[in-house]
């Protein structure tokens, strides 16, 4: 029978979690998801439990334009959402990924942006100084096939967006899943640079980017919760 603890515990039982989606700033064949030149911060989903059997608390916080003080902006919104919770452990699934580019874009963003500010590089070394990572991937396993991670379709949301075009792309690259339908409804990790991208640079409350940010949103967080139950 699992105990709940009581809230008197939390500055010690604290989970927070993280996990990045990113958008491409160059052409798919040029892709190297290692470098951080490569990529750009897109939303980030984040997850917090106060001690265990406590409901987790769950959002996505979003850049709000292609801008670089829009990602810097990101970057020090997660710093204070994660400062505010009483975690004490960062749970990720493959978080070297994660962690690794956060702080490399909030050092590439400084430097890109009219007004960086040095002092966002340094909240993120000191916040991710301050957590024990507890990285939860299993080698060779997606998230997907160790963990109950409810799929997000993109056919149900009014974006006029259809990814058999870029996945396409992906194939002929040797980057899609041969024997994965183009017209798969399921979004994919790999979709979500080019939903981002369209997401950045639509109307904001227009029918498009509302969908968008729909989409996006439920796709990063069934990224996050799960990694509690792990």
């Amino acid at each position: 029978e699992e105990v709940v603890k009581s809230t008197s515990d939390d500055a010690t039982d604290g989970r927070v979690a993280l996990d990045i989606e990113t958008i491409q700033t160059v052409k798919e064949s040029e892709l190297d998801l290692s470098n951080s030149n490569h990529l750009e911060l897109l939303c980030i989903g984040v997850g917090y439990q106060p001690s265990p059997g406590v409901p987790v608390e769950a959002d996505v916080l979003f850049r709000e334009n292609s801008s670089p003080a829009a990602e810097l902006d990101l970057i020090n919104e997660l710093c204070e959402w994660l400062e505010t919770r009483n975690g004490t452990t960062l749970l990720t699934y493959n978080g070297e990924f994660d962690l690794g580019h956060i702080r490399a874009r909030a050092e590439l963003a400084c430097k890109a942006a009219p007004q960086g500010n040095e002092a966002t590089i340094q909240r993120v070394e000191d916040l991710f100084g301050q957590l024990t990572h507890d990285d939860l991937k299993r080698p060779g396993f997606s998230l997907e096939s160790v963990a109950d991670v409810p799929e997000t379709h993109w056919d149900i949301y009014n974006h006029g967006m259809n990814p058999t075009e870029w996945r396409r792309n992906q194939k002929e690259l040797g980057n899609f899943d041969e024997d994965r339908p183009l017209d798969d409804p399921a979004v994919s990790g790999s979709d979500i640079p080019y939903f981002g991208q369209q997401l950045l640079t639509s109307t904001e409350g227009s029918p498009e980017h509302r969908s968008l940010h729909e989409m996006v949103y439920r796709y990063a967080i069934s990224d996050v919760e799960p990694l509690f139950k792990l």
